[in-house]
Formats: C-alpha cells, sequence, structure tokens
C-alpha cells in the first residue's frame, strides 16, 4: 500500500514532529476584510474535554503548539 511504501514519512507520535523551517504558512487575507468582534464560544462538554485537554497537553510538550 500507498501507506506502508512511504511509512518513514508519518509519525508514529506527536514527539517524532519536528518544526521545520522550509515551509511558511501564511494566510492571504484581503487588507479590507473585516472579522466579527464578538466570538460565540461554546463550553466544551466533558467528553470533549476528556479527549481534548490530554491531546492539546503532548502537542505543547512536543513543541508542535504553545500558549499565546
Amino acid at each position: 500500500s500507498l501507506v506502508a511504501e512511504f511509512a518513514d514519512v508519518f509519525a508514529l507520535s506527536t514527539k517524532e514532529v519536528k518544526q521545520v523551517d522550509f515551509v511558511k504558512f501564511r494566510l492571504s487575507i484581503p487588507p479590507d476584510t473585516v472579522f466579527p468582534k464578538k466570538v460565540h464560544q461554546r463550553p466544551l462538554t466533558q467528553p470533549q474535554r476528556e479527549y481534548l485537554f490530554p491531546v492539546l497537553d503532548e502537542m505543547r510538550k512536543a513543541g508542535i503548539t504553545r500558549f499565546i
């Protein structure tokens, strides 16, 4: 299969994900774009929190994400 053939390019855990300097992510947002001032967030449910918070902690420890 294609995945098996290129298995070396997939990370098995977030600890294997490394930062690269050859790709920059840029958003093409027109200068006259107006964004809403108020964001209507909904609280996470308990099952969502139980899944998401450990994933986010693991991503922070691996250096993938950070607090801003």
